[in-house]
């Protein structure tokens, strides 16, 4: 329990002072609770409300103090603040409009906080612990209140189904535009009060209970759109339909475009979506015998000049009327030929580390069976029964080669061009992006909440956090190429714009500095 010795309050009535023995700090209680016993005797609980300041005969205010008595955390009178990135902040959610939506929704106090935490979580992270530190420090403007760890908790748990739904109707027409990319991620935890948190397959690989989160990105304005949570042990694909469902119900266009991975080819879920009305381009896995199909039937004739698309290295051709898993589309057949070279570079040099391990251990026999081995090369055991003789197997290698760069994509849509869906295929990396930067910049990877209503609240200031990030990284790309600066250093760099904040004068007391011509 944080103790603010920077602050002095006036000792509130009915409370009594108690000395630890051990630390000699006398602490202020107040009694919270009283109630009779089981033997019908009266009793009584209280809570440590700060320590008591012998000089002024005030005392030092902890977080109970404010919780209690309801009053507002202020700053103290006169300080030094950081003015830089807070105001980039402020700047975003006004050009996006959501500090409008969220003073609709929440009302203008918790929006205010929620724009905080979401600056907070942008540049320190989803560990709430010291956020009091930041909201005291960085300058918002008409926010004099500042922000605890206890206070972001009980803003998670209060955060209700309905008022997000009621931000992500205001939310999505501003950013849905074209081709949506849907993925999914999961996010541990230690909690065992999250109802949906169950184990399953965790991308992390940590030995946890998981959520998963499905997450709609839009490929034109490279925001994201709609997040939705579903419990730990259910698959990508089994999760698609009831995602695509719940984005319509919060408002997203029932007709809308969807691009997805190979992991979403699914002959139950997408003839789900198609009954749905939703137009989907879907990656098909090349390990697949119908891809394989496609490629031996069109792939001899793709490596020309007439199909080669917009892409370095590309060329892709489109089968129209296709049938693929009972549903009517077109079937996209491409070569990257970048990756060709790559993937048959990487096999050369798989087979040269191969002959060099099994030539270290040729006098045993325990390699046989091995089929990290045997997948490239005839092994047999010698003929005088000590060890084994190998031999690569051309046709096993060639068989390996053959698919190398090719791919294929299934889509409804029936106007796109292949460079269109090459595109949106490759676009929908957004997603990946987004999650990466939740994880590692944001260290979004472990829940640290203990209840549902926490974690859905939490997870949804997150995604408020996610676009806040985009805009920056959209904003300040210019400046951080031509200066070779990551975002995080950018907002150093901001941070260190600074204000005097002393009764109701604000005059700078540091500003950016500007490199010498």
């Amino acid at each position: 329990m944080a103790i603010y010795r920077d602050r002095l309050v006036d000792i509130p009535d009915h409370t009594y002072r108690q000395l630890n023995k051990k630390t000699r700090t006398e602490y202020v209680y107040v009694y919270t609770e009283y109630f009779r016993n089981e033997n019908g005797k009266a009793r009584n609980r209280s809570k440590a409300i700060g320590v008591f300041d012998p000089a002024s005969k005030r005392m030092h205010p902890n977080d109970n103090y404010f919780k209690i008595f309801g009053v507002p955390m202020e700053r103290v009178e006169s300080d030094v603040r950081n003015v830089g990135f807070s105001a980039v902040t402020e700047a975003c959610f006004q050009e996006l409009g959501l500090m409008e939506i969220l003073c609709d929704v929440f009302g203008d106090r918790v929006a205010k906080m929620i724009r905080s935490i979401c600056a907070y979580i942008v540049k320190e992270g989803c560990v709430m612990s010291y956020i009091d530190d930041f909201t005291e420090k960085e300058y918002f403007s008409n926010m004099h209140e500042i922000v605890t760890s206890q206070m972001t908790s009980e803003i998670f748990g209060e955060i209700t189904q309905k008022q997000m739904n009621e931000f992500y109707r205001r939310w999505i027409p501003k950013t849905a535009e074209g081709y949506l990319c849907y993925d999914v991620t999961s996010v541990s935890t230690y909690s065992r009060m999250t109802s949906e948190a169950e184990y399953g397959y965790n991308r992390d690989h940590d030995h946890l209970p998981q959520l998963n989160l499905g997450l709609f990105t839009s490929e034109k304005t490279s925001y994201p759109v709609y997040m939705v949570t579903y419990n730990g042990s259910a698959n990508d694909m089994s999760n698609v339909v009831y995602a695509c469902r719940n984005a319509r119900s919060a408002g997203l266009k029932g007709d809308f475009l969807a691009v997805m991975d190979g992991g979403f080819f699914d002959r139950k879920r997408l003839n789900e979506l198609c009954s749905d009305g939703i137009t989907f381009t879907v990656g098909m896995p090349m390990y697949l015998g119908i891809s394989m199909g496609y490629v031996d039937s069109f792939g001899a004739g793709l490596y020309t000049a007439e199909h080669l698309l917009g892409h370095s290295g590309t060329y892709g051709m489109i089968v129209d009327k296709q049938e693929v898993l009972g549903i009517e589309g077109r079937v996209l057949i491409g070569l990257c030929t970048d990756a060709r070279e790559m993937l048959n570079d990487d096999l050369t040099s798989k087979i040269v580390r191969y002959e060099e391990e099994m030539s270290r251990i040729a006098q045993y026999d325990t390699v046989i069976k091995k089929k990290k081995y045997t997948g490239l090369f005839d092994i047999e055991r010698a003929s005088d029964g000590k060890g084994f003789t190998y031999r690569l197997n051309r046709e096993k290698e060639i068989a390996a080669r053959k698919y190398f760069g090719y791919f294929t994509i299934f889509t409804t849509d029936k106007t796109a061009t292949a460079n269109d869906i090459i595109t949106y295929y490759r676009d929908k990396d957004l997603d990946e992006k987004m999650f990466y930067d939740m994880k590692v910049y944001m260290n979004g990877r472990r829940a640290r909440t203990h209840k549902q209503a926490t974690f859905d609240g939490k997870y949804f200031i997150v995604f408020i956090a996610l676009i806040l990030r985009t805009w920056l990284k959209k904003k300040l790309n210019t400046y951080k190429k031509s200066h070779h600066l990551t975002l995080k250093r950018c907002l150093m760099k901001l941070s260190d714009v600074r204000i005097y904040d002393a009764r109701g004068k604000r005059p700078n007391r540091k500003c950016l500095g500007y490199p010498q011509a």
